[in-house]
Protein backbone atom coordinates (compact mmCIF):
# COMPACT_ATOMS: atom_id res chain seq x y z
CA UNK A 1 0.00 0.00 0.00
CA UNK A 2 1.39 3.47 -0.93
CA UNK A 3 2.83 5.37 1.95
CA UNK A 4 -0.17 8.10 2.75
CA UNK A 5 1.43 11.58 3.67
CA UNK A 6 1.54 13.10 6.89
CA UNK A 7 1.29 16.83 6.30
CA UNK A 8 0.11 17.85 9.89
CA UNK A 9 3.95 18.86 10.39
CA UNK A 10 3.81 21.36 6.61
CA UNK A 11 0.00 22.91 7.25
CA UNK A 12 1.35 23.99 11.38
CA UNK A 13 4.41 25.56 9.96
CA UNK A 14 2.03 27.52 7.21
CA UNK A 15 -0.63 28.32 9.73
CA UNK A 16 2.58 29.54 12.03
CA UNK A 17 4.00 31.77 9.17
CA UNK A 18 -0.03 33.21 8.26
CA UNK A 19 0.48 34.31 12.04
CA UNK A 20 3.43 36.24 11.62
CA UNK A 21 2.31 37.57 8.58
CA UNK A 22 -1.39 38.67 10.33
CA UNK A 23 1.71 40.07 13.58
CA UNK A 24 3.45 42.17 11.34
CA UNK A 25 0.11 43.73 9.37
CA UNK A 26 -1.39 44.18 12.65
CA UNK A 27 2.06 45.92 14.14
CA UNK A 28 2.37 48.56 10.79
CA UNK A 29 -1.60 49.32 11.26
CA UNK A 30 -1.26 49.93 15.28
CA UNK A 31 1.99 52.17 14.18
CA UNK A 32 1.24 53.90 11.41
CA UNK A 33 -2.72 53.30 10.80
CA UNK A 34 -4.52 51.27 8.20
CA UNK A 35 -3.49 51.25 4.74
CA UNK A 36 -2.65 53.06 2.68
CA UNK A 37 0.04 55.05 4.59
CA UNK A 38 0.55 58.34 3.31
CA UNK A 39 3.46 60.63 4.37
CA UNK A 40 2.46 63.56 6.23
CA UNK A 41 2.36 66.87 4.24
CA UNK A 42 2.77 70.67 5.19
CA UNK A 43 1.62 73.51 2.94
CA UNK A 44 2.11 76.97 3.23
CA UNK A 45 3.08 80.29 0.96
CA UNK A 46 7.07 80.76 1.58
CA UNK A 47 8.01 84.00 0.60
CA UNK A 48 11.44 83.01 -0.30
CA UNK A 49 10.55 80.80 -2.34
CA UNK A 50 7.41 82.95 -4.01
CA UNK A 51 5.60 79.81 -3.64
CA UNK A 52 3.21 77.91 -1.59
CA UNK A 53 5.05 74.95 -0.94
CA UNK A 54 4.13 71.46 0.25
CA UNK A 55 6.70 69.74 2.22
CA UNK A 56 7.36 66.05 4.26
CA UNK A 57 6.09 67.41 7.65
CA UNK A 58 6.72 64.04 9.42
CA UNK A 59 8.92 60.90 8.93
CA UNK A 60 7.88 57.46 9.01
CA UNK A 61 9.37 54.98 11.17
CA UNK A 62 9.29 51.52 11.25
CA UNK A 63 9.19 49.21 13.72
CA UNK A 64 12.33 47.85 15.24
CA UNK A 65 10.68 44.24 15.32
CA UNK A 66 9.54 44.05 11.69
CA UNK A 67 11.97 42.66 10.48
CA UNK A 68 12.32 40.26 12.69
CA UNK A 69 8.49 38.84 12.72
CA UNK A 70 8.48 38.97 8.49
CA UNK A 71 11.96 36.54 9.01
CA UNK A 72 10.12 34.69 11.06
CA UNK A 73 7.17 34.20 8.62
CA UNK A 74 9.64 33.27 5.99
CA UNK A 75 10.98 30.45 8.15
CA UNK A 76 7.87 29.23 8.68
CA UNK A 77 7.00 29.28 4.68
CA UNK A 78 10.20 27.92 4.32
CA UNK A 79 9.49 24.90 6.67
CA UNK A 80 6.35 24.33 5.33
CA UNK A 81 8.10 23.14 1.93
CA UNK A 82 10.95 21.35 3.17
CA UNK A 83 8.51 19.10 5.52
CA UNK A 84 7.06 18.68 2.27
CA UNK A 85 9.82 17.68 0.92
CA UNK A 86 10.90 15.36 3.89
CA UNK A 87 6.98 13.17 3.40
CA UNK A 88 7.67 12.50 -0.39
CA UNK A 89 10.87 11.02 0.55
CA UNK A 90 9.73 8.86 2.96
CA UNK A 91 6.84 8.04 0.25
CA UNK A 92 9.93 7.31 -2.34
CA UNK A 93 11.25 5.29 0.36
CA UNK A 94 7.99 3.51 0.42
CA UNK A 95 7.46 4.42 3.89
CA UNK A 96 10.67 3.60 5.82
CA UNK A 97 11.80 6.84 7.69
CA UNK A 98 14.80 5.46 8.49
CA UNK A 99 15.76 4.55 4.71
CA UNK A 100 15.14 8.82 4.68
CA UNK A 101 17.14 9.38 7.64
CA UNK A 102 20.17 7.69 5.80
CA UNK A 103 19.92 10.87 3.26
CA UNK A 104 18.68 13.29 5.29
CA UNK A 105 21.46 15.98 4.48
CA UNK A 106 19.95 15.29 0.69
CA UNK A 107 16.29 16.24 1.41
CA UNK A 108 15.20 19.85 1.02
CA UNK A 109 12.15 20.75 -1.07
CA UNK A 110 13.37 21.65 -4.48
CA UNK A 111 14.01 24.74 -6.37
CA UNK A 112 14.87 24.63 -9.89
CA UNK A 113 15.19 27.80 -12.16
CA UNK A 114 16.21 25.58 -15.30
CA UNK A 115 14.13 23.10 -16.58
CA UNK A 116 16.99 21.05 -17.63
CA UNK A 117 17.82 20.73 -14.11
CA UNK A 118 14.75 18.80 -13.02
CA UNK A 119 15.23 15.58 -13.59
CA UNK A 120 15.45 12.62 -11.13
CA UNK A 121 19.28 12.71 -10.53
CA UNK A 122 19.93 16.23 -9.22
CA UNK A 123 20.10 16.76 -5.54
CA UNK A 124 17.07 17.50 -3.84
CA UNK A 125 14.77 16.27 -6.57
CA UNK A 126 16.35 12.48 -6.22
CA UNK A 127 14.17 10.86 -3.63
CA UNK A 128 11.06 12.27 -5.12
CA UNK A 129 8.95 9.85 -6.76
CA UNK A 130 7.84 10.87 -10.52
CA UNK A 131 4.12 11.24 -9.71
CA UNK A 132 4.85 13.81 -7.77
CA UNK A 133 7.65 15.47 -9.34
CA UNK A 134 5.06 15.80 -11.99
CA UNK A 135 3.10 17.44 -9.82
CA UNK A 136 5.99 20.12 -8.20
CA UNK A 137 7.36 20.77 -11.62
CA UNK A 138 4.10 23.39 -12.81
CA UNK A 139 5.18 25.61 -9.76
CA UNK A 140 9.23 25.71 -10.60
CA UNK A 141 10.54 29.11 -11.16
CA UNK A 142 11.32 28.07 -14.48
CA UNK A 143 7.99 28.65 -15.50
CA UNK A 144 6.83 32.34 -15.14
CA UNK A 145 4.28 33.09 -12.15
CA UNK A 146 1.62 35.93 -13.47
CA UNK A 147 0.97 37.55 -10.53
CA UNK A 148 4.79 37.72 -9.44
CA UNK A 149 5.47 39.44 -13.03
CA UNK A 150 2.87 41.63 -12.63
CA UNK A 151 3.93 42.87 -9.41
CA UNK A 152 7.84 43.50 -10.72
CA UNK A 153 8.79 40.71 -8.25
CA UNK A 154 11.10 37.66 -9.22
CA UNK A 155 9.43 34.57 -8.84
CA UNK A 156 7.81 33.45 -5.61
CA UNK A 157 9.83 30.32 -4.67
CA UNK A 158 13.34 32.42 -5.87
CA UNK A 159 11.90 35.15 -3.21
CA UNK A 160 11.37 32.58 -0.46
CA UNK A 161 15.08 30.94 -0.90
CA UNK A 162 17.01 34.15 -1.18
CA UNK A 163 15.29 35.68 2.15
CA UNK A 164 15.19 32.32 3.67
CA UNK A 165 18.91 31.62 3.05
CA UNK A 166 20.12 35.35 3.89
CA UNK A 167 18.43 35.29 7.06
CA UNK A 168 19.71 31.60 8.18
CA UNK A 169 22.76 32.27 7.13
CA UNK A 170 24.19 35.94 7.00
CA UNK A 171 22.23 38.55 8.09
CA UNK A 172 18.82 40.21 9.43
CA UNK A 173 17.23 41.88 5.91
CA UNK A 174 15.99 45.27 7.40
CA UNK A 175 12.61 46.64 6.15
CA UNK A 176 12.00 50.51 5.30
CA UNK A 177 9.97 53.13 3.81
CA UNK A 178 9.50 54.02 0.78
CA UNK A 179 7.01 56.04 -1.32
CA UNK A 180 5.22 54.15 -3.47
CA UNK A 181 2.63 56.42 -5.39
CA UNK A 182 1.85 60.33 -5.88
CA UNK A 183 -1.33 61.71 -7.11
CA UNK A 184 -2.64 65.24 -6.71
CA UNK A 185 -6.28 64.94 -5.89
CA UNK A 186 -7.04 68.24 -7.50
CA UNK A 187 -6.59 70.38 -10.15
CA UNK A 188 -5.41 74.11 -10.04
CA UNK A 189 -9.29 75.83 -10.20
CA UNK A 190 -11.46 79.00 -8.69
CA UNK A 191 -12.13 76.57 -5.68
CA UNK A 192 -8.60 75.84 -4.92
CA UNK A 193 -6.43 79.21 -5.65
CA UNK A 194 -7.15 82.05 -2.51
CA UNK A 195 -5.41 85.18 -2.62
CA UNK A 196 -2.86 84.37 -5.86
CA UNK A 197 -2.73 83.73 -8.81
CA UNK A 198 -0.39 80.66 -10.28
CA UNK A 199 2.47 82.49 -12.50
CA UNK A 200 4.33 78.79 -13.65
CA UNK A 201 4.72 75.34 -14.01
CA UNK A 202 4.31 73.25 -10.68
CA UNK A 203 7.57 71.43 -9.79
CA UNK A 204 7.42 68.21 -8.00
CA UNK A 205 10.13 66.99 -5.75
CA UNK A 206 12.17 63.98 -6.80
CA UNK A 207 11.31 60.91 -4.79
CA UNK A 208 14.22 59.32 -3.15
CA UNK A 209 13.84 56.17 -1.38
CA UNK A 210 13.62 57.72 2.56
CA UNK A 211 12.09 61.51 2.04
CA UNK A 212 13.58 63.10 5.08
CA UNK A 213 11.44 65.90 7.16
CA UNK A 214 11.53 69.13 4.95
CA UNK A 215 12.04 67.52 1.90
CA UNK A 216 9.55 69.59 -0.81
CA UNK A 217 6.98 67.70 -2.45
CA UNK A 218 5.51 70.11 -4.51
CA UNK A 219 6.22 73.66 -5.39
CA UNK A 220 3.58 76.24 -7.11
CA UNK A 221 4.79 79.50 -7.91
CA UNK A 222 2.72 82.08 -7.55
CA UNK A 223 1.88 85.98 -7.57
CA UNK A 224 0.01 87.14 -4.36
CA UNK A 225 -3.22 89.18 -4.42
CA UNK A 226 -4.40 88.78 -1.39
CA UNK A 227 -3.52 88.22 2.57
CA UNK A 228 -3.45 84.92 2.77
CA UNK A 229 -2.02 82.99 -0.55
CA UNK A 230 -2.78 79.34 -0.74
CA UNK A 231 -3.23 76.53 -3.42
CA UNK A 232 -4.72 73.28 -2.13
CA UNK A 233 -4.30 70.68 -4.14
CA UNK A 234 -3.93 68.05 -2.12
CA UNK A 235 -1.45 66.07 -2.74
CA UNK A 236 -1.10 62.65 -1.41
CA UNK A 237 2.35 60.35 -1.26
CA UNK A 238 1.37 57.10 -0.42
CA UNK A 239 4.25 54.70 1.38
CA UNK A 240 5.07 50.98 1.00
CA UNK A 241 6.91 48.94 3.60
CA UNK A 242 10.16 47.24 1.31
CA UNK A 243 13.46 45.58 1.50
CA UNK A 244 15.74 43.83 -0.52
CA UNK A 245 15.30 45.59 -3.94
CA UNK A 246 12.42 47.73 -3.03
CA UNK A 247 10.19 44.62 -2.90
CA UNK A 248 7.12 45.38 -1.10
CA UNK A 249 6.99 43.23 2.04
CA UNK A 250 3.31 43.16 1.84
CA UNK A 251 2.86 42.14 -2.43
CA UNK A 252 5.87 39.49 -1.14
CA UNK A 253 4.28 37.92 1.53
CA UNK A 254 1.14 37.74 0.20
CA UNK A 255 2.69 35.72 -3.80
CA UNK A 256 4.47 33.68 -0.91
CA UNK A 257 1.73 32.27 1.14
CA UNK A 258 -0.40 31.48 -1.84
CA UNK A 259 2.47 29.40 -4.05
CA UNK A 260 2.29 27.32 -0.40
CA UNK A 261 -0.99 27.11 -0.11
CA UNK A 262 -1.20 25.98 -3.73
CA UNK A 263 1.47 23.63 -3.52
CA UNK A 264 0.48 21.53 -0.07
CA UNK A 265 -3.20 21.55 -1.96
CA UNK A 266 -1.49 19.27 -4.59
CA UNK A 267 -1.01 16.64 -1.99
Amino acid sequence: MPYSLDLSSSRAKLERAKYHVYAYRAAVTKKLGPHPIYYPLSRQFEPQQGAVVYRIERSIEVGDDWSLIVADAVHSFRCALDHLAWQLAIRHFNGVEASAENVAGEIQFPIVESASEWVPTKRYRRYIVLTDAVKLEQYQPFHIDPQAQHLGLPHPLVMLRLLSNTDKHRKVQLLYETPATFRCRKDVGVDTVRDCEVTGGISFGSFILSPKVGDIIVRVPVRVTGPQPDVSLDPEVAIRIAFREHWNVDDVLTTIQEYVERILRLF
